[in-house]
C-alpha cells in the first residue's frame, strides 16, 4: 500500500485465537512505527477508544483495533508494530510505502498497465470486437456473442483467435452467434467471464500476451544488472544457544539489506547489526531450515527473547488478475509505475521486426520509403535507452531510502 505524504495512514489488525480463530481482546495493546529501519517515531497504547485518530489506537469490535499515523513531513517506508501482552500476546507488524510526489501516471493495476501499453503501442489502431452475451465459467467449449455494431460478426469464422480479459480461445465452429472454442489456448488460464465482457478478433497484441511481457519484465527489473527489489521484512527471537536461525516467511530473498535487534525495556529502540556479524546462505538444507534461507550469527551480543528485525531484497510477484494491484501484489512502489508498460513495449513490439523480415510470406504491408528496415528497432531503442533511465533512476532512490549495509 502507497500513501501520498500529508495524507493519514491507516493501521488495522485483528487478533483471534490461535487454537480456534476466534476474535479475542488483548489485555493490552501498544502500537509504535518508525521510517525506512530507524528508532521509533511513537509509540502509542490501547485505553478505551473507539474511533481511531492519529494517536489514537482504537477497538473497532472484538479483537479488531485501528490506528491513524500523520505522514506530515515522512517519506519511505512507514513500519508500524503492534504488541500486545497478556490474554492474546502477539507481535505482528504493517508496512506502508510514504512518497513526497504524487505520479504522473495512473497505472496502478495491471489492466491499466496494459492499456497504457496498447495506448503506446498501437495508438489509433482498432480491433474488431463483439459483447459476450451471458456469462461463461472457466472451460466452457462455446459461448454466445452479441454484434452490437451489426457488421463484425461476419470476421468470426473457424480459426480465429479470440481474446477475453486474459484469456484466449480458438474458435472452431461458428453458427450465428453461438461460438465452439477452445479455451485456455496457446497457454493462456481458463477462468470465468462476466456477461458483458469484451470478446476482440484476432487482437495484434492481445491482453494475455501484454500481461506475460509484463511479468516478464518484473523478473527483469530484479537482476543483478538492474538493481531493483521490494523491500519486505520479517522478525525472529534471539536465542543465546542457537548459531543459525530460518528465516520463516521470506520468500525470493536476493540480500539482506540490514538486520537490527531490539533493545529490551524501557530503551526499545532498534540497533543495526554490522554484516561482519551475520551471513545469510541460500538453498539451505530444508530439513534445518525450512525455508531455504540460513542465518547465521556470528556474535555472542544479544538480548534473549528480543526479537531481530530482518530487512531483505525481494523480487517483484507477477500479476495474476486484471485487477491485482501493482504495490499490494507486485511490490511495486508507485514511482515505478511505468517500468513494466515500457519493458513490455520493447518485448512486444521489437519482434515485428523479424516478422516483417521473413521472406516466406508478407504478414504486414510495408512501403521501403515510408516505413524502411530497421525503422521499427530504431523506435524500440528509443524506449530501450527510457527504460534504462528510469532503472537507474530507481535504483538510486532505493540506494538512498536504504542506504549500505555497515561493516
Amino acid at each position: 500500500m502507497a500513501v501520498l505524504a500529508g495524507n493519514v495512514a491507516q493501521f488495522t489488525v485483528t487478533f483471534t485465537t490461535e487454537s480456534t480463530g476466534a476474535l479475542i481482546d488483548p489485555t493490552t495493546i501498544v502500537f509504535s512505527y518508525s521510517l525506512n529501519g530507524g528508532a521509533t517515531i511513537n509509540s502509542w497504547t490501547y485505553t478505551s477508544a473507539t474511533t481511531p485518530a492519529v494517536g489514537t489506537v482504537a477497538r473497532i469490535s472484538t479483537g479488531v483495533y485501528e490506528v491513524w499515523v500523520s505522514t506530515t513531513g515522512l517519506n519511505g517506508l512507514l513500519v508500524g508494530e503492534w504488541v500486545s501482552t497478556g490474554t492474546g500476546a502477539a507481535s505482528t507488524q504493517d508496512s506502508i510505502q510514504v512518497s513526497t510526489t504524487q505520479t504522473s501516471s495512473q497505472t496502478s493495476t495491471l489492466a491499466s498497465m496494459i492499456a497504457q501499453v496498447l495506448r503506446r503501442i498501437q495508438p489509433g489502431q482498432q480491433v474488431e470486437s463483439l459483447i459476450l452475451n451471458g456469462a461463461i465459467t472457466a472451460g466452457a467449449t462455446s459461448l454466445v456473442v452479441t454484434d452490437l455494431a451489426g457488421t463484425i460478426l461476419p470476421s468470426l469464422r473457424p480459426e480465429t483467435v479470440i481474446s477475453i480479459d486474459l484469456e484466449l480461445f480458438y474458435v472452431q465452429a461458428v453458427s450465428s452467434t453461438t461460438v465452439t472454442v477452445v479455451p485456455g489456448y496457446l497457454g493462456s488460464t481458463e477462468a470465468n467471464h462476466s456477461s458483458g465482457a469484451m470478446v476482440y478478433l484476432n487482437p495484434r497484441f492481445s491482453a494475455f500476451d501484454i500481461m506475460c511481457a509484463i511479468n516478464d519484465d518484473l523478473n527483469d527489473l530484479c537482476s543483478p544488472e538492474n538493481g531493483l527489489y521490494q523491500a519486505q521484512s520479517i522478525e525472529i527471537s534471539y536465542n543465546p544457544s542457537a548459531i543459525g536461525y530460518d528465516l520463516a516467511g521470506a520468500s525470493n530473498v536476493i540480500d539482506i539489506l540490514s538486520i537490527q535487534q531490539r533493545m529490551p525495556y524501557p530503551i526499545g529502540y532498534w540497533v543495526p547489526i554490522p554484516r561482519r556479524h551475520w551471513t545469510l546462505t541460500n538453498n539451505a538444507d530444508t530439513t534445518d531450515f525450512p525455508s531455504g534461507y540460513a542465518l547465521r550469527y556470528n556474535s555472542p551480543k544479544g538480548f534473549p527473547g528480543q526479537p531481530f528485525r530482518v530487512t531483505y531484497k525481494s523480487t517483484f510477484s507477477p500479476f495474476v488478475n486484471l485487477t491485482d494491484d501493482a504495490t499490494n501484489v507486485a511490490g511495486l512502489l508507485p514511482t515505478m509505475y511505468d517500468l513494466p508498460p515500457l519493458g513490455a513495449m520493447v518485448a512486444l513490439v521489437a519482434p515485428r521486426e523479424v516478422k516483417r523480415n521473413q521472406i516466406d510470406s508478407e504478414p504486414d504491408s510495408r512501403r521501403g520509403t515510408e516505413v524502411p528496415p530497421g525503422a521499427v528497432m530504431n523506435s524500440v531503442a528509443q524506449v530501450l535507452a527510457l527504460r534504462q533511465r528510469r532503472i537507474n533512476a530507481e535504483a538510486s532512490r532505493l540506494k538512498a531510502l536504504y542506504g549500505q549495509q555497515t561493516r
